[in-house]
Parts: C-alpha cells; structure tokens; sequence
C-alpha cells in the first residue's frame, strides 16, 4: 500500500506542474471533512460530493507529509479500497486538491482549486493510462 501512495504522490506532483485541465467553478462537499483521523484511520461511512457526482467510503486516513506543496493528506477508502483522495496544498485547513481514484488503482479525474476560495477552478480528466483526455 506504501507503494501506492508514493506512486499517487508523484503522479499528482506531476500534474500540478503540468498545470493542464479545464476551468470548472464548483464545491466539493465532504461528509467527513471534520472527522479527525491520522495514520491508523477512522471508520466513518460517508460520502464526497462534487458536480453532480458522489464518491461513497467508510474509512479515511490522514497524514501529514513532507512534499512542499502537498503537506496534509486525506484518503477515502470504501471496503479496503481507495476512492479519492485530497490536500490541504497551502496548509491553511482547508483541502484544496483532490483526485478520485478507479478500482483504487488509478486516477481518473483531479481537481484542484488554484485560487484558494472554496471552489473548484481546473478539472482534468485521466484515461486508464494516465494520459489527460480533458
């Protein structure tokens, strides 16, 4: 599993520097954003909304790491399985970069909200291979 985070790392790393996707204006809303968690996780069933679209999970971990622009760390988990994940990239409380996770192997879709204002501003869409197709 530590593999796979340090892969999603440097992925999502990889494309905040690319700076590539399509300007949105939404909110996401999650159910857990107030839940306090750390590496051992907590069960909490709940959901992440954004857009239309919902991502269910029942257990999030939190973590604090040491990448520059990726300080604090959330991820969702339905039945052992990662969902989504998101970041606090200004470390000001508030999670400001988010990708969902399919069958938690890749990440089909990244949003992120450049400007820091609670709303989501570029939304970049992945096929399976990880190329952006939006």
């Amino acid at each position: 599993m530590r593999k796979l985070m340090i892969f999603i790392c440097f992925i999502v790393l990889l494309i905040s520097f690319v700076g590539c996707g399509k300007e949105q204006s939404f909110e996401v809303v999650d159910e857990a954003s107030q839940i306090k968690s750390n590496s051992e996780g907590v069960d909490f069933e709940g959901s992440v909304s954004f857009d239309g679209e919902t991502v269910p999970f029942n257990r999030v971990y939190d973590d604090v790491n040491n990448e520059k622009d990726f300080k604090e760390r959330r991820m969702y988990y339905k039945d052992e399985q990662l969902q989504f994940v998101s970041w606090d990239k200004n470390n000001d409380g508030t999670k400001d970069f988010w990708i969902r996770m399919v069958d938690g192997e890749y990440a089909d879709l990244q949003m992120e909200d450049t400007d820091f204002d609670g709303e989501v501003d570029i939304v970049t869409k992945f096929d399976s291979e990880g190329r952006i197709i939006q």
